[in-house]
């Protein structure tokens, strides 16, 4: 738990320059994971409308919506709209999964960019003579 801490307080940084960055990586996450659970829970109308008799009342309030969505589309082409279903929301997680790892590739560019434009300006800044010590010690 410190270790998290600690990474937490190293990147206060980042946030004070770019306060949307943490906000918008935990939203696309639980968003990619919503869609996953949903996507998840089509296979219970799906394998139900194989035999037509699903109702939605006694297995909870998600699948009681999910057989008022369906239940407007005719029995013979349910298990079409359900599979279409499914595959949507497959690649509306993709997407966001996809979102979520541009996104947080463009913050460690970020990042890596700040540390280095830190160190070359503590580089300029600095005393020649701490710098060439510095750089005959590396060497």
């Amino acid at each position: 738990m410190k270790a998290e801490l600690a990474v937490i307080r190293s990147l206060a940084p980042l946030r004070r320059w770019h306060p949307w960055i943490v906000p918008a990586t935990v939203a696309l996450g639980l968003l990619a994971a919503l869609s996953e659970g949903i996507g998840l829970s089509l296979f219970m109308p799906l394998l139900y409308s194989i035999d037509g008799a699903f109702s939605g009342a006694e297995h909870g309030p998600l699948a009681d919506t999910l057989a008022r969505v369906f239940s407007s589309v005719p029995a013979s082409k349910r298990l079409i709209a359900i599979s279409i279903g499914i595959m949507g929301l497959v690649f509306v997680k993709n997407l966001l999964l996809y979102l979520n790892e541009v996104l947080k590739s463009w913050i460690r560019t970020l990042l890596v960019h700040s540390l280095r434009a830190r160190v070359a300006d503590q580089l300029l800044d600095a005393d020649i003579d701490q710098t060439l010590a510095l750089f005959t010690i590396l060497d």
